[in-house]
């Protein structure tokens, strides 16, 4: 995958983290566990970002939170303040990806 693609899906994960703060069919939110757990393993994986960055352990806490098999159950307010958060910080990883 190009890198140009890659920020491509960085931005989609991000847009998927922020319709996740509204309520929608459960399917849904698995769709979304696929894709940022899916996400957050494969950055880990191809982009390699140093052991020494914050962003391996943002995406590692975010591989362990949204993983579709072992799923965290949190509250409703819980996920949504958590779908921010990933929104923002994936965003953020976005910007300092260029």
């Amino acid at each position: 995958m190009t890198e140009s693609s890659r920020r491509h899906f960085t931005l989609i994960v991000a847009a998927l983290a922020f319709l996740g703060c509204a309520s929608l069919p459960y399917g849904f939110y698995m769709i979304l566990r696929v894709a940022v757990c899916s996400w957050a393993v494969w950055t880990l994986i191809c982009a390699r970002p140093p052991s020494e960055s914050p962003w391996t352990w943002f995406l590692v806490c975010l591989a362990l939170l949204y993983n579709p098999i072992i799923k965290v159950h949190l509250g409703r307010e819980l996920w949504v303040a958590a779908n921010i958060f990933t929104g923002i910080g994936l965003l953020a990883y976005h910007r300092t990806q260029h």
